[in-house]
């Protein structure tokens, strides 16, 4: 059995201890980054087991491109349903992202920002029906 480093330990515990969690990831060649990978890789060990497991998740995210990293978006959401966390609905797209926040790094776009909200929205609302449910 590996032993895993305490950074892991520690990612592992922090997302054990979130009701949700949102994911935002940038796109690289098409996919997203290998560290990301390389995170996901770590705490999906050990699979039936793992703090994602059940866990709520969202995924939104930005590039400089055109796109605003649905190519890695989708691929992120293909990795986290293979890890077992339930990915809600919603897609936020930040295309052109360096031209798309103010200087206090705020979302500009009204309907970037509705989106978004969408997103966290149903990512609150499967918290909710969540803690409905009998342990």
């Amino acid at each position: 059995m590996q032993i895993a480093p305490m950074s892991v330990a520690a990612l592992r515990s922090a997302i054990g201890e979130a009701d949700a969690v949102l994911f935002a990831t940038p796109e690289y060649n098409a996919s997203i980054p290998g560290s990301l990978k390389n995170a996901l890789d770590w705490v999906s060990r050990p699979l039936a087991t793992n703090t994602l497991r059940n866990k709520p998740v969202a995924v939104v995210g930005a590039s400089t491109g055109a796109f605003g990293a649905v190519w890695a978006q989708a691929d992120l959401r293909k990795v986290l349903a293979a890890i077992g966390a339930r990915v809600v609905e919603g897609e936020v797209a930040v295309g052109h992202a360096p031209t798309r926040f103010d200087e206090k790094g705020r979302l500009e776009d009204e309907s970037l920002r509705e989106q978004l909200q969408e997103t966290v929205d149903a990512l609150l609302a499967e918290v909710e029906a969540r803690a409905l449910v009998p342990a």
